[in-house]
Order: C-alpha cells, then structure tokens, then sequence
C-alpha cells in the first residue's frame, strides 16, 4: 500500500508542477501562500473569504515558510483526497 500511496503522489507532483506556474501570479518562480490564496478565490465553485482562503493556503505549507512547494501541495492534496474518502466511507485505492 505504501508504494502505492508513494506512486500516486509522484503522479501528483508531476501533474502540479506541470500546472504550478499558473499560481505564481508575480512570474518570480517562487508561488506563495498569497497567491494561493488568490487563487483558491477566484477558482473555486464557492465564496471564500480572504481569511478562509489565507487558511487553506497556510495549511498547504506545511514547513510554514510562505512558500508552497509541489511537494506540499501533492500531500496536502492526498491527504484531502483520503480525508473526503474516508468521509464518504470509501477506501482510498
């Protein structure tokens, strides 16, 4: 299961950092939590208020530097993914 877990975020990573550059709204190749939270409120299907999106954006970083790496961001997207199924009470395959 665990080379499992690890193939599918190596899958994820490569398909964030494909897309990374979009959120990095400056073009210094460094995407902050600034500007994910940005993004998270005009992307999203739903209303987010800044401090709700700064808060998603904070979670994703987990070192806390400011700075989201793709690293991050595929864990922080797996582990959503596996709280949501869980949730839902699927199994993450």
């Amino acid at each position: 299961m665990v080379v499992k877990i690890e193939s599918q975020l190596e899958d994820v990573e490569s398909k964030i950092g494909d897309k990374l550059h979009l959120l990095d709204k400056d073009m210094d190749g460094v995407v902050t939590v600034e500007e994910v939270a940005a993004s998270l409120r005009t992307i999203l299907k739903r209303d987010l208020t800044e401090e709700q999106a700064r808060a998603i954006a904070a979670d994703m970083d987990q070192n806390e530097d400011g700075v989201l790496t793709v690293k991050e961001l595929a864990m922080w997207a797996e582990i959503n993914k596996v709280i949501k199924l869980m949730e839902e009470g699927r199994d993450a395959e």
